[in-house]
């Protein structure tokens, strides 16, 4: 798959890939910053499940991501 979009939620924890077409539509995958102590680095990993959900147009797609971003982001404060 492509990635067509990323959307980065404005904290700077968690961002959402489009990635597609695949069978005429486009799916969602969410990614979280973690910190390793030992390698003083941070860096990203993809959070499982993916958010659900096949979205026939990119612009639904992202309005979706852009939602579930928003969404994250009230959860962490």
């Amino acid at each position: 798959m492509t990635e067509l979009m990323r959307i980065e939620a404005s904290n700077g924890n968690f961002y959402i890939k489009i990635v597609g077409p695949c069978d005429g539509s486009y799916r969602l995958e969410m990614y979280a910053a973690k910190y390793d102590d030992e390698e003083e680095q941070h860096y990203f990993v993809r959070v499982s499940p993916d958010p659900s959900g096949r979205f026939g147009d990119i612009a639904l797609a992202k309005r979706e991501a852009e939602l579930i971003l928003n969404s994250m982001e009230q959860f962490s404060e």
